[in-house]
């Protein structure tokens, strides 16, 4: 497997929903859509400046191929890169 990091920078909308629901409400939403693609979440930081939250995946490329720009939920506004 490869790892790939995710930035994420919330929309107001998605701030607002993490506010309402609890940060750790999306992050198990997070972990549950990375985990039904067949990854892993391996590490999560919050960020200030141009991203929000980095996250760090262990995942197959095809399976992370459901987090490309096309494909990814809202929260997600930066494509993978491997490293």
């Amino acid at each position: 497997m490869a790892k790939y990091l995710i930035r994420v920078r919330h929309t107001a909308t998605g701030l607002q929903g993490s506010v309402k629901e609890g940060f750790a409400a999306r992050e198990t939403y997070m972990r549950g859509l990375i985990q039904s693609q067949g990854g892993k979440v391996e590490a999560r930081y919050h960020a200030y400046g141009e991203d929000d939250l980095i996250v760090l995946i262990d995942a197959e490329p095809v399976e992370a191929v459901a987090f490309s720009p096309s494909t990814r939920p809202a929260p997600f506004t930066s494509p993978l890169r491997p490293f």
